[in-house]
């Protein structure tokens, strides 16, 4: 079972790897890192159609996760403490964790690294996060101090692109949810705890009715937003998995030790100076690096109104008269949060398509 150690402590990370590709030395590699207690078992229909794409792609299990290392007692304490200090360590720590992944598959895996010849980029890294691993990115490219010096070096060598795929963070923390009642499974009083993980894998990977395009981003409302009802002819992706590919994928237990920064007090106001400066303050982090943001128009609401929230912040001025960073907003359409799973060749062509 390959891990990863990461250059700063102790921890380590699974992965798995499609494989270089034989015939060519300046494929683009992805790095795609899971989201919310679904480890990277649910990328794996992805990597058998990398080499058609010119495409190598690495996959790895977040800290917590099976195969990973844990995060200590005092680690898992510091994300829902009372002290702010603890909750903007704890986001750069995420970050931290990431890119030490990133610049190992860049110093130790014989990826090509980034080339630009007449204005087209070749080789090099994208890194693909999904639903709340976006906080990742946010903490590498808006936060000047997450990165070491090394990892700086490495990265700004390697690392073309950052995909927010289906990002739900904005929403979630950014204090800049609709003004309107909208269900989250894992917040509801109504849903007794034991079964919120079930409640949240039904809720998480259903197919919603899309915005209606005058209505969707950038001009969504909550009151259109709120009229997004499931699709029920389409069942939920996670209910249409067989048992034992749903024991490999999904870690319910994790919502009781690490999500627990899911209700973390101090940081929507972490988040939300991240990702001003990650789109506002394009100079200050790997200035090269382009983002691009996937949002899906069958998916959860909270990930619909992110994307909301993202145009309205590129409508702000730069940071201290700097510049914007090179961002692009893509809709994605008849895809509900788990287009990877339900249509493994398409998403593959996409992101060979954005990064």
């Amino acid at each position: 079972m390959p891990t990863a150690h990461l250059s700063d402590n102790d921890a380590f990370v699974y992965y798995e790897d499609s494989g270089a590709l034989a015939d060519a030395r300046d494929y683009t590699t992805i790095v795609l890192v899971h989201g919310y207690s679904l480890n990277s078992a649910i990328f794996r229909r992805l990597l058998p159609h990398a080499p058609a794409y010119g495409l190598r792609i690495f996959t790895m299990n977040m800290r917590d996760y099976h195969g990973s290392s844990t995060y200590s007692a005092e680690e898992v304490a510091a994300m829902d403490g009372p002290d702010p200090a603890l909750h903007a360590a704890a986001m750069r720590r995420f970050g931290r964790d990431i890119a030490g992944f990133l610049t190992y598959v860049c110093t130790t895996q014989g990826v090509p690294p980034l080339a630009i010849a007449g204005g087209r980029k070749t080789g090099g890294v994208a890194l693909v996060t999904w639903s709340l691993s976006n906080i990742a990115p946010l903490a590498i490219l808006g936060d000047p101090d997450t990165l070491d010096g090394d990892s700086a070096t490495v990265l700004a060598a390697y690392l073309r692109t950052m995909v927010l795929y289906a990002p739900d963070c904005p929403s979630i923390v950014l204090g800049e949810a609709p003004q309107r009642e909208l269900h989250f499974p894992l917040f509801s009083a109504e849903v007794p705890h034991a079964q919120k993980p079930t409640a949240f894998a039904q809720w998480v990977s259903s197919h919603f009715a899309p915005p209606p395009p005058a209505a969707a981003p950038p001009r969504l409302t909550a009151d259109a937003l709120h009229a997004c009802a499931v699709l029920p002819a389409q069942p939920p992706t996670l209910c249409a998995l067989a048992p034992d590919e749903l024991a490999a994928t999904f870690e319910p237990g994790v919502i009781d030790r690490s999500g627990r920064i899911l209700w973390c007090a101090g940081l929507p106001a972490v988040l939300r100076r991240c990702v001003r400066r990650t789109l506002l303050d394009g100079g200050a982090v790997l200035p090269d690096v382009n983002v691009v943001v996937l949002w899906c128009d069958q998916s959860i609401w909270m990930c619909v109104w992110a994307a909301q929230v993202l145009v309205d912040t590129l409508q702000e001025a730069p940071v201290d008269g700097g510049r914007k960073r090179w961002t692009d907003i893509v809709r994605v359409e008849n895809a509900n949060h788990f287009i990877h799973w339900e249509e493994p060749e398409r998403f593959v062509r996409l992101l060979n398509e954005v990064i």
